[in-house]
């Protein structure tokens, strides 16, 4: 499995992916959106020629922001391998461009669970946010500290 850059052609296969593992989330014009606007910041996860899983970053010149994360659930591997080298990239990128601290938001607990084993801070929950009546939960994650992340990155391989 890669993590790399979205490409221009990725565009289908983002959308599948992200229909399939997080149908919950952005639709496809919301995705069109993001793909002209934050390039940079969309990685995806490719095997063989299969778009198997994708991770959303936004970013201004203040916040850096996951706002998306979708693995195929045939895969059975949404927070492990896949999840975890996409997770891992994104906020290298961050690193990158000079961001030491991300925000992210989920109602997904096993998002919610992952999130406290890489020392992210919860900022709020907002009960009843989502139209199903699941939590909001707003969370701030250090990336000096990508080292825990990749302690689980490699633990899961």
């Amino acid at each position: 499995m890669t993590v790399r850059d979205f490409r221009a052609q990725d565009f289908e296969g983002l959308v599948d992916c992200y229909r399939q593992g997080f149908p919950e989330g952005h639709n496809r014009y919301a995705l069109s959106r993001l793909v002209r606007f934050q390039q940079d910041t969309i990685l995806v996860a490719e095997e063989g020629t299969e778009i198997v899983g994708v991770i959303i970053g936004i970013s201004s010149h203040r916040e850096a922001w996951l706002t998306g994360l979708s693995v195929l659930p045939q895969l059975k591997l949404r927070m492990t391998r896949v999840s975890m080298h996409l997770m891992h990239s994104l906020g290298k990128r961050f690193v990158e461009v000079g961001f030491t601290q991300a925000f992210a938001t989920t109602s997904r607990r096993s998002v919610n669970t992952l999130a406290k084993r890489v020392n992210s801070t919860l900022l709020s929950e907002e009960p009843n946010f989502y139209f199903d009546g699941e939590v909001r939960s707003l969370y701030l994650a250090d990336l000096t500290t990508l080292d825990n992340l990749s302690r689980l990155k490699e633990q899961r391989n």
